[in-house]
């Protein structure tokens, strides 16, 4: 199972052209939508939410069949975890909203 967590201003587009793979700002992860496990999506909340302001939208994610997925080891704080990269495209129907990240303390 993966998620992703994305800026609540994109669900518009996300529900009707799904996830469409972006460069990552720092040119690290390459070109790809950008996903968490359990595990490190903990990690990424506690990034996420610690700017303020923010609105962020947390969705998990069912890869299509046949898509490429990389994995690569980042750090938040003193911890290390996994961000996966998914090489495709990922269809609405592949896609369930969970609800918006502050409103979410543990899933």
């Amino acid at each position: 199972m993966f998620y992703h967590i994305t800026p609540a201003r994109n669900l518009k587009n996300i529900k009707t052209e799904g996830l469409i793979p972006s460069y990552d700002g720092s040119g690290v992860l390459g070109k790809g939508v950008f996903l968490y496990d359990e595990e490190g999506l903990e990690f990424s909340k506690m990034h996420a939410l610690s700017q303020p302001g923010a609105q962020y939208s947390l969705l998990q994610v069912v890869l299509p069949q046949g898509c490429t997925v990389d994995s690569k080891r980042l750090g938040f704080g003193s911890s290390i975890y996994e961000i996966y990269v998914a090489r495709c495209p990922i269809p609405p129907c592949n896609l369930k909203y969970l609800g918006q990240l502050k409103d979410m303390m543990d899933i």
